[in-house]
This record gives structure tokens, C-alpha cells and sequence, in this order.
């Protein structure tokens, strides 16, 4: 009884079923003096087994070690599972004997167990465990006893039916509750509100999830309080639809798509899904369901309508023609773009025949076999073909046809069910296609028979293609040859590489480079010079991918531009030569007057009179200083006669020996039949005397002098050559000498005024200047070859001329003498006025003196006697000599001229060269010379 009541306290107290299993086994073996009880499950499973639960005593791990089923087999007749089979107790009253147990009879008798009883544990009547006590007694359990045991059973079974049933009602109230849970969430986390409202147009709200907040931007609380937000805050065009909401059927699912203001005032699209339903406590009609924001569906499907208008419009605009062929129904669907295109009505019937009819005949063929390869089984399905027509009004157009053709099944069974295309007209496209094919051949054309070079190349200094100027210019065989050689630009053909990466730089800074010039090497090893004209060609990202542009061969004009630049330089420092000239001049004429006046009064024997001859002598010596100077500007007064160049070197002959010395071999070939020159033959004289002087310096060992003559012929080919040069007949004079010849850095300077390579003080450096100078002012030119240590060669052309050669020996010398005419003297140098005056007077002559040609003529108005000669100077301040006398000899016709100059210039006379009308005294003169000139003039 111990037993039972601990056991019914247990049942009481316990916790959980496993808590009550054990305390129910360890109360059986501790009160109730048992051997071992445990406690047994039936399992479903297949094989019938049962389970041990929970043990108490001695059990030394019997329960595990034994095979115990329910089932009829010998593991199932034992008392466990006899008791759970038959739904009953079993007692075994002596485990050593009783046959039934001999199966576990070994394990128990070990262990002390002699008699066991097995009790099965009900619920409903159906056993689904057992109860088993062992204990050490044989002929144990007697009926009191079994009594008292299957009521502790009862209520073991009793006890684990109500806590399963316990434990059921609490996981059944914790999946509700967590149900709910994850129901709530759930609701709260889909992008939708979901509510409960009164059904009808107003539609009052009970409940809103938390989304409101997010999608209409109003607190739920905010829209539940307001019995009328609903209708309130639905667009009115959309009220129309709540209107109808007391006809629909409860039970039957809705939805509708409406607009609602938020609380921005914005608009948000909704789609309202729910049913209509009757609340079972109040009997009113309710709407459950939810709200989904579908704003940005519908500005999607808006803008997919915009787009779908404006795709037929640019359907419409662009003439872009739709078909649809349907192969099961063998129907054809043509657009109205298509049919015009085609010239169909918009009720005649397309068909594949009538389609093929249009196909222009040569394309047909082609046309059917693309057909068919579009509609094989076995293809992509890609029609992509340009072909041509004839429209019903016999207009030939040209159509580019695109479709796809849908197939259905698969394998033998695949076939064509669909095909869907667009045809464009691009009759205009072919037209200027075929244009554009014209005008490439005649670009291609010009570029390989263009004269001026041009080129495509890559920034890193290759050529992607060169014209067959281009290669030319460098010296190649064919474009092909230069495309292949040249694979750096910058090395391989550049003079200066810096030349190349400034031309880079303009195109990448501006995109064109306009006239850039470069010095290259050509396949010969030549120099050259080109000009470029380029651009950068760039990619979508504005990245120079080559430059292409033109280059023109520039050698000779560079040739012609540097001679030219030098001849520019000539004249002006010619110019500059004889204004200084003309200046010093005047001052040395004022120094020879002077020191001629001073030694005719002091007499010859006077110690003084040999230092005024010196003076003299120096500025006569200077005097010819300043001839050289205009004769190098061509500004000196010259006689040109028609001269026989053969005499006039013969007779300069003996006088160059003299000057060349001994050491110097001097020879003179003179032309046949040699044609004549106009030119001063003092200034021949003076040509050959300076080449002469220039050759003796540069042979300090002496050598040899080579004078020819020849009649040369300069013809378009030496002009071509030698630019400035007129074409024509000339008479060729060649000095040459076995020299030290000029190197190629002095070659361009020699002609150069004051310009010497020779020791200070060894030379003046006018003598070639002075050369050069007659030359040019006889029309003539002159060129120089020579290198280092090879001599040197002067040719100068002189032009031919065909009249009678002149008489040039001068005639006995007449001398000095005075008179007593009537001189009106015009200076505009205060001290050569006075020291000319000076030197008129001692010869007799009466002087009227004048500081310029206004005063000349005031003078010569007052003064009432006769004015026998005008002696002026030609360049001077506000009037020239010349228009001096021309207004003079109006008032006073004869009286004689003569003028004064340091040189004449464009006032006197063309390039200086004498007019026969006129008498000039060159300055600076003597006082000898200007007496002889001025009787010559009187007397004449």
C-alpha cells in the first residue's frame, strides 16, 4: 500500500512522462521489495519491438541485452510481449522451469530474477506498453498481489495519458502562438497593407497593418479613426467602383486597382484584393483582404504604352514594314507600311505567290532558297536578306528583309509555325552605297596617282598605308615596301626625332597640324624636306587611333626660300654699305680739299707739307674703301661699253701675275668666237683683280690660276637648278685656283660684306663682296664650287649682247687748268661746301655758294649775271640735285652741270649706270680732278 500511495503522490508531482517513468520504477523496487522493474514501449514499426523506457534495481543492463518483441514469434511469447499482444497480464512464477521464458532464462537467473510479472499499460483499452516486475521469490505475485499491481499499472497509464495529453495542450498552445507570430510578421513584412473593414462605399477601417505608414504615410491608428478615410482619400475618378461593392457576393474573391492620395498628396496606385465576408458575432458585412502598392507597375505599363505609340509611330515615319505569316492557318498578315511599299490595296489578299511575283526575276532564285533554309526544321529560323522588287507601279526598289520563324516539337516532328519580319526600303541606302563605291574608286584613284605623298600612321610610328608618291618621296619601290620597312617613324625617317614627337603633340592638343616642316632621311641616305598637313582621327572615347594627312616634297623650294633669304640679306646690307659710303665720302672729301688747300699755300718745302701729303694719301686709300663699297652695293657710277671679254682679261694678264707673285702660275683659255658683254671694263678689271688677291691668300705655297672664257647657253634646266637665274644666251667667265678651297659652312657667307676668314688686319672682307656686287649690277651671276682643300671655282655670267664692241683705251690725259666762269656751288655738307669753294677759287673761278637746292634757286633768281655752270650734289635734303637743275635750266638754259656724289643712286641713273646727258665727279676728289672735270664740262 506504500507502494501504491507513492505512487499516486508521483503521479501527482510529476513533471514530465520520462520524470514519472523512473520515479514510478524506483518507488516499485525500493518500497515494494522487487528485484528490478522496468518499464516497456510497443513500437509500430515493422517488426514489432519494444522499447525499454526506464529501469529501477538490478539490471545490470538486462533490459538492453535482451530482444524483446510484440509480434507471435518466439522473441514476442515471452511475458512482455505476450502481455502486449493479448492485452493482458502474464505472470511467470518461476523463470527456471516456466518454458515460456526459456528464452531469457539465462539473463535473469544471473541476475536473481525467479518469477516476473508483465502488466500492459492501456490507453482507451489498447495496450501501447508494459509494466515488468521481477522479483527474487519463486511463486510470487498471487492474486492480492497481482491486484494491488495492475491498479499501480492503471495508474501509470493513467498518469502518461494525461501528460501527453498536458504536453500536447501546451505544444498545441505554442504553435498557435507561435503561428500567430510568424502569421503577424508575416503580414508586417510583405510590401502590402492588410485590413479589415466595413464592406460598402464608405468601407470604414477596423484594422491596417504597419505598412500604411510606408506606402500612404499614414499611422494605422490614423486611418482606423477616421471612419471615412477611405472614401476621403480615393481619387474621385475612381469613387464609381466602391459604389458597387454592396452588390458583390460574399464568399467570392475581388480585386480592383484604384488611386489613393498619400499624405504628400502624392499618388499612389493600389491593387485591392480581398472578399467580402459576414462577421458571425455582429452580422455586418466585412472585407478582409490586402493593398499592394502597384505604382511603379503602372508608370511601366504607361511608359510601355508611350513606347509601343511611339514605336508605331517611328513605324509609321520610317516606312518600316510588319508581316506575320501564320504556316498553320496559312494566313498572311501584312501593315499598312508594307502594303504601301509593296504598291498593295489594303483589302487585297497577300500570298506567298503573289509575294514571290514581286521579286525581282534575277533575285528570286536566291530569294526561295533563303526562304526555304528559314523554314527548315534544322535552321536557326534567320531570314536576313537585301533583294529587289518590282512594285505594281514598275518601280524597282530595293528592300532589306529581316524575320525570325518559330518552330514547334521536336526532332522529325519539329516544324514551322510562325515567322514574324520587317522590311525596310533601302533603295536610297544602295544609291548612295553605290556612290560611295563610285566615289572610293576615284578616291583610291587620286590617292595612288596623287603627285603629293599620303598617309595613314599610328601614333607608335607605323604606317598603315602610303600612296605611291609617298613612297616615292622616300625612295622606296611600292607603298607595300614602305608599309613593311618603316616600323618607327621617328627614327628610321625623322632628322630630328624632336621634330616628330612636336608633330604628335599638335595633334593630340589641337587635332591638326596645318604646314609643319621636317628634315628626313631618304632610302639613299639623302636629305630632304617635307611639308605635312594631318589630323588625329579619334574613337568613340576620344582616344587617337592614327593620323592620316598629306606630305609634299619640299627640298627645292626650301633651296629656293634659303637663296632667296640670302639674296634679300645681300641687298639690304648693299643698301647699308653705300649710305655709309656715301657718308664717309663727304667726310673724306672735306680731309683731301682741305690737305690739297693747306699744301698749296705752305709750298712743298714747308716741314709741315709732308705730314698733309700723308694725311692725304690715307684718305685717298679710305676713298677706295668706300668704291668698294658702292661698287659691292651696286651704287657705283659706271661707263658700261661693249666689251670683248677675251682682251680685256689678255690685257689684265701681266697686271695679275704682278700681283699673285711667282709662286703663282697664271693661265688664260679664252673662248672661241667669243661673243661680247656691255660692262664697265674697269669693274672687269676689278673682278679679276680680287679673285686674284682671294686665290694668292689661299695658296701660301703658291699654285696655279685658271682663267677661261666661254659662250654658255642657260637653259630651263640650269634655271631649275640655280633660281633668281634668267634663261638666255651669256658669256661664261671661270677663276678658278688649286687653293685651300672653303668648307661647306663658310661657302654661304662669302659673298657677305666685311666677312673674312683671315687674320686681323689681313684683309677687309669687301673683296668677294665687291664681286658679287658688280656682278649683280651688270645683270650677271655668279656661283661657287669648292670643298676643303680642292681649290676653288668662280663661274660668272655675264649676258651676251650682239652689237659692235666698243673702243675703251683712254686717250692722253689733259691737264688741270682754271678759268674765270661763274660757278653756283650746291652742298648740303657745311665743310666739304666751303673746302670745295676754297679749291674754285684758286683756280679762278668766280663761286656763288648755296646750302641746298631751295637756296640754290633763291640765289640764282637774285644773282643778276650769268651762271655758267650748276656743280650740286644729287642726294640732298627736300630737293635732289636733278630736280634742281631741271627747274634752274628753265630760268637759265645754258648753263652746263655737273654733279657731285659719293654715288648716284636712283636719282642719277637705272642701278647707278651713267647717263650719257650728264657729267658726274665722283667723290671724294682731288683738287686736280675736280678742276680737269669742271674745264671738261665748260668746254665741252
Amino acid at each position: 500500500m506504500r507502494a501504491l500511495s507513492a505512487c499516486n503522490q508521483a503521479l501527482a508531482q510529476a513533471r514530465s512522462e520520462q520524470e514519472l517513468l523512473d520515479q514510478i520504477c524506483d518507488i516499485i523496487v525500493r518500497l515494494g521489495g522487487y528485484r528490478m522493474a522496468g518499464i516497456l514501449y510497443a513500437e509500430a514499426d515493422e517488426e514489432k519491438t519494444v522499447r525499454p523506457m526506464a529501469q529501477a534495481g538490478h539490471d545490470n543492463g538486462y533490459l538492453e541485452a535482451i530482444q524483446i518483441k510484440w509480434s507471435d514469434t518466439p522473441a514476442g511469447r515471452g511475458p512482455a510481449g505476450t502481455a502486449i499482444r493479448e492485452n493482458r497480464i502474464c505472470v511467470i512464477t518461476d523463470t527456471a522451469t516456466d518454458p515460456q521464458f526459456a528464452s531469457w532464462r539465462e539473463g535473469a537467473l544471473k541476475r536473481g530474477f525467479a518469477a516476473v510479472i508483465a502488466l500492459p499499460l492501456r490507453v482507451a483499452g489498447s495496450p501501447f506498453g508494459v509494466l515488468g516486475i521481477y522479483s527474487g521469490q519463486r511463486g510470487s505475485f498471487e492474486s492480492s498481489e497481482v491486484e494491488l499491481l495492475s491498479e499501480i499499472a492503471n495508474s501509470l497509464a493513467y498518469g502518461i495519458t494525461a501528460i501527453r495529453s498536458q504536453e500536447e495542450r501546451r505544444r498545441a498552445t505554442a504553435a498557435l502562438q507561435g503561428a500567430e507570430v510568424k502569421y503577424r510578421q508575416l503580414v508586417e513584412q510583405v510590401p502590402a497593407i492588410s485590413y479589415l473593414a466595413d464592406a460598402g462605399a464608405l468601407g470604414a477601417f477596423h484594422y491596417l497593418s504597419p505598412q500604411a505608414q510606408a506606402m500612404l504615410g499614414y499611422r494605422p491608428q490614423d486611418c482606423t479613426s477616421n471612419p471615412f478615410f477611405w472614401w476621403e482619400h480615393l481619387n474621385p475618378e475612381d469613387r464609381p467602383i466602391a459604389l458597387t461593392e454592396d452588390s458583390w457576393d460574399e464568399g467570392r474573391p475581388f480585386q480592383l486597382e484604384y488611386r489613393m492620395k498619400r499624405q504628400d498628396d502624392r499618388e499612389v496606385w493600389i491593387r485591392d484584393e480581398g472578399m467580402i465576408f459576414r462577421d458571425p458575432e455582429t452580422g455586418k458585412r466585412m472585407t478582409r483582404g490586402v493593398m499592394i502598392d502597384i505604382t511603379k507597375q503602372k508608370q511601366t505599363e504607361e511608359a510601355l504604352r508611350q513606347s509601343q505609340q511611339r514605336l508605331q509611330q517611328v513605324i509609321r515615319v520610317s516606312q518600316i514594314g510588319i508581316f506575320d505569316h501564320d504556316h498553320l492557318a496559312n494566313t498572311i498578315y501584312w501593315s499598312p507600311e508594307q502594303r504601301n511599299i509593296y504598291g498593295f490595296g489594303p483589302d487585297e489578299v497577300v500570298t506567298l505567290q503573289a509575294y514571290f511575283h514581286h521579286v525581282y526575276p534575277e533575285d528570286r532564285e536566291a530569294m526561295a532558297v533563303a526562304v526555304r533554309r528559314a523554314h527548315d526544321p534544322a535552321s536557326d529560323g534567320l531570314f536576313d536578306v537585301d533583294h529587289r522588287i518590282v512594285r505594281r507601279d514598275g518601280d524597282i526598289r530595293w528592300l532589306s528583309t529581316r524575320s525570325q520563324t518559330f518552330f514547334e516539337d521536336k526532332g522529325a516532328a519539329r516544324h514551322p509555325v510562325r515567322t514574324i519580319g520587317a522590311v525596310w526600303d533601302i533603295t536610297e541606302r544602295k544609291h548612295s552605297e553605290q556612290a560611295l563605291r563610285e566615289a572610293e574608286e576615284k578616291y583610291r584613284e587620286i590617292f595612288d596617282h596623287a603627285v603629293i605623298g599620303i598617309f595613314q600612321s599610328t601614333p607608335d610610328g607605323r604606317y598603315l598605308s602610303v600612296n605611291k608618291a609617298m613612297a616615292r618621296m622616300y625612295g622606296h619601290s611600292s607603298p607595300q615596301e614602305m608599309v613593311a620597312m618603316v616600323t618607327d617613324i621617328e627614327r628610321q625617317e625623322y632628322v630630328q626625332p624632336s621634330r616628330r614627337q612636336e608633330f604628335k603633340h599638335l595633334l593630340e592638343e589641337q587635332g591638326v597640324v596645318r604646314d609643319f616642316t621636317f628634315e628626313f632621311h631618304r632610302m639613299d641616305g639623302s636629305l630632304a624636306w617635307a611639308l605635312v598637313n594631318a589630323r588625329a582621327v579619334r574613337d568613340g572615347q576620344r582616344t587617337v587611333i592614327y593620323y592620316e594627312g598629306t606630305q609634299d616634297d619640299i627640298t627645292e623650294r626650301m633651296r629656293l626660300e634659303a637663296q632667296y633669304q640670302h639674296a634679300q640679306k645681300m641687298e639690304v646690307v648693299g643698301r647699308l654699305a653705300g649710305g655709309v659710303a656715301h657718308d664717309f665720302n663727304n667726310l673724306l672729301g672735306v680731309i683731301i680739299g682741305y690737305s690739297e688747300h693747306a699744301a698749296g699755300r705752305l709750298g712743298p718745302t714747308h716741314p709741315v707739307t709732308r705730314s698733309i701729303s700723308q694725311i692725304k694719301q690715307a684718305a685717298e686709300r679710305a676713298a677706295s674703301l668706300t668704291k668698294q663699297l658702292l661698287a659691292f652695293s651696286r651704287q657705283q657710277v659706271i661707263y658700261p661699253r661693249m666689251l670683248d671679254l677675251n682682251k680685256v682679261v689678255g690685257s689684265s694678264a701681266e697686271m695679275l701675275e704682278r700681283l699673285v707673285g711667282e709662286d703663282v702660275k697664271v693661265t688664260f683659255k679664252p673662248g672661241a668666237q667669243l661673243g661680247l658683254i656691255k660692262a664697265d671694263p674697269g669693274q672687269i678689271e676689278q673682278i679679276l683683280m680680287n679673285l686674284a688677291v682671294n686665290a694668292r691668300d689661299a695658296m701660301a705655297r703658291g699654285g696655279k690660276i685658271m682663267i677661261e672664257t666661254a659662250n654658255v647657253e642657260l637653259d630651263k634646266n640650269y634655271v631649275q637648278q640655280h633660281p633668281l637665274v634668267l634663261t638666255g644666251p651669256y658669256i661664261m667667265l671661270t677663276f678658278a685656283d688649286t687653293g685651300c678651297g672653303i668648307d661647306q659652312e663658310t661657302l654661304p657667307h662669302i659673298f657677305e660684306p666685311f666677312f673674312t676668314t683671315k687674320a686681323p688686319g689681313k684683309g677687309t672682307g669687301l673683296g668677294l663682296a665687291t664681286v658679287y656686287g658688280i656682278v649683280k649690277q651688270n645683270n650677271g651671276y655668279v656661283w661657287v664650287y669648292s670643298e676643303r682643300n680642292e681649290g676653288a671655282i668662280f663661274k660668272i655670267y655675264l649676258p651676251r649682247v650682239g652689237e659692235v664692241e666698243s673702243s675703251f683705251e683712254p686717250g692722253p690725259e689733259a691737264e688741270s687748268q682754271g678759268g674765270s666762269e661763274t660757278i653756283l656751288l650746291v652742298e648740303d655738307e657745311a665743310a666739304l661746301r666751303e673746302v670745295t669753294a676754297s679749291l674754285l677759287e684758286t683756280g679762278g673761278y668766280k663761286v656763288l655758294t648755296a646750302e641746298s637746292a631751295p637756296a640754290a634757286l633763291v640765289v640764282a633768281r637774285e644773282y643778276e649775271g650769268r651762271i655758267d655752270l650748276l656743280l650740286t650734289d644729287v642726294i640732298m635734303p627736300v630737293m635732289s640735285g636733278v630736280e634742281l637743275y631741271d627747274r634752274l635750266v628753265k630760268s637759265r638754259p645754258a648753263t652746263r652741270l655737273l654733279y657731285m656724289s659719293g654715288y648716284a643712286g636712283d636719282q642719277l641713273s637705272h642701278y647707278g649706270q651713267f647717263d650719257p646727258r650728264s657729267e658726274i665727279l665722283q667723290k671724294p676728289f682731288t683738287r686736280k680732278a675736280l678742276l680737269k672735270k669742271l674745264r671738261a664740262v665748260l668746254g665741252s
